[in-house]
């Protein structure tokens, strides 16, 4: 079957859409999504290696599905936020919207709800927890136009050399 394929480079973010259900996807640097020719109706899945922020159009029926190396994330409406990256130790989720429910491995009993306003922490072992303020304005923060940084490099996000002043608060 065919599949579109969206990627992003160092510094560099995609709009995605309106997809053919009417959401719509935001891909943060070096990330990649990829949509199979026959989105839309029954058929809501993605799969995503990065970072992305996805606005799930309202009123369909299925739930949207978005596929990452180690968990599955199931959302009926809202928005949502999620960093998958394969070079990070664990992946983030935070739900904006309406809540979600992760599917961590492929034991399809490994159920882990996420109401709207939380967020989820996925370890690459399969381990579940909440994350710190850190680790989810670390993960999320590029979606709304800020940078955080606790523990990561600059190089994903700029391309050519930058000049920082710092203010520590």
């Amino acid at each position: 079957a065919a599949v579109h394929i969206h990627q992003t480079g160092p510094g560099q973010y995609a709009a995605i859409g309106p997809l053919d259900d009417g959401s719509t996807i935001t891909l943060a640097p070096e990330s990649k999504l990829v949509i199979p020719e026959h989105f839309g109706g029954d058929l809501r899945v993605v799969s995503l290696k990065g970072a992305a922020k996805i606005d799930i159009a309202p009123g369909v029926k299925t739930p949207f599905e978005l596929r990452t190396d180690n968990a599955v994330i199931d959302v009926a409406g809202g928005s949502f936020v999620v960093r998958a990256d394969t070079s990070d130790t664990a992946m983030v989720v935070a739900v904006k919207g309406d809540s979600a429910t992760v599917r961590v491995g492929t034991d399809t009993k490994n159920l882990h709800p996420i109401a709207a306003g939380s967020a989820l922490r996925i370890t690459a072992g399969g381990q579940v927890s909440t994350p710190t303020p850190d680790q989810l304005a670390e993960a999320t923060s590029w979606a709304d136009s800020t940078l955080t940084i606790a523990q990561e490099s600059l190089a994903r996000h700029r391309v050519e050399p930058m000049t920082l002043d710092i203010c520590v608060a």
